[in-house]
């Protein structure tokens, strides 16, 4: 749709101050064609899409315009809205909270699986998002399943990096092994874990406990050596998620991706998120294969563990942290 100008024109509102806002809107957004042309993208009714801002970043768009009659709304809700602030403000509950770390999940996803560069900025983003999962598991886990709910499925890597990030902090955590520190730093590998796929040309789909031959098997040691190529160029990131990222396909027997490095030289949290990664993976559907039932899950799993190709100790703690009962979802 394409708008009149009104009465008392247009005003540029930075792409840069939106993405720093929670989803809703109290007012619509347009995009200038032209000169005179303007085009209704955001409104208050669909509220921001963390994607279609991405998008418009990558092609070099730098501003939105509003109409100037909604000047007031608009810098009311520019001081007021920042996932920043409200997430800092002690008055907003853990349940509030969760519903704001979907927006900050929904925009660091796009900013790291959709856009191209890998800013700085982006990886910093999904640092301080990690965090957000610490810290919410901590006060209120529940939410943290509320949220894994929430996420799209749409698109499987999207979701399924979400809940590889999110186990392997519950993992991490439980085990008693690591620091809130050294839990953050496993999350972040989680979530980056199947960074390397986004310079995958199709879709990517990766089945961890699969016999891997072929193209199947290129894709595999390609998305793990991409995916370190990828944390390397982005310097902020510590060499601890780097080894996560290289090694999640690694198995203690040897017969893992892509150097068949055995137990004795592999990273310990690379192991964890390797358990959490196959897990995530089993119960999803995904490349036309069904999701597996929790208990039939734990099945595959605990058979991989007895072959040596998943470290048994964190297949048999996640199994006392999932419920399996019939019916119940994980």
């Amino acid at each position: 749709m394409v708008a009149h100008a009104p009465a008392g024109g247009w005003i540029p509102v930075a792409i840069e101050d939106l993405r720093k806002l929670a989803r809703e809107l109290p007012l619509d957004l347009f995009i200038q064609l032209s000169e005179s042309n303007y085009c209704h993208v955001f409104s208050r009714t669909t509220g921001l899409d963390y994607g279609r801002l991405a998008n418009y970043r990558q092609k070099g768009v730098t501003h939105l315009h509003a109409r100037e009659s909604d000047r007031a709304i608009l810098e009311q809700h520019l001081r007021e809205h920042q996932l920043d602030r409200l997430l800092a403000d002690s008055s907003v509950r853990p349940e509030q909270k969760a519903g704001l770390i979907l927006n900050w999940t929904e925009r660091t996803i796009a900013d790291v699986f959709i856009s191209t560069s890998y800013a700085p900025e982006a990886m910093e983003d999904s640092r301080r998002l990690v965090l957000q999962y610490v810290d919410l598991m901590a006060r209120q886990p529940y939410s943290l399943a509320a949220l894994l709910r929430l996420i799209s499925h749409e698109h499987y890597l999207h979701f399924h990096s979400v809940a590889v990030a999110v186990f392997s902090a519950m993992l991490a955590r439980a085990s008693g092994k690591y620091s809130t520190e050294d839990v953050a730093l496993i999350s972040w590998g989680g979530f980056l874990h199947d960074i390397g796929a986004t310079r995958i040309e199709g879709d990517f789909y990766c089945d961890p406990l699969a016999a891997a031959e072929g193209p199947a098997r290129d894709q595999l040691d390609s998305h793990c050596r991409l995916g370190l190529e990828i944390i390397q160029e982005s310097r902020s990131i510590p060499k601890e998620v780097g080894y996560i990222v290289y090694q999640h396909h690694e198995s203690p027997n040897g017969s893992g991706r892509p150097n068949g490095t055995r137990r004795a030289g592999m990273h310990e949290p690379g192991m964890l998120v390797a358990v959490v990664d196959a897990w995530s993976s089993l119960i999803s559907s995904h490349g036309g294969r069904q999701a597996l039932a929790p208990q039939q899950a734990f099945d595959v799993l605990v058979k991989a563990a007895e072959q040596g190709r998943l470290d048994g100790d964190s297949v048999e703690l996640l199994r006392t942290l999932i419920p399996r009962q019939p019916g119940r979802a994980a």
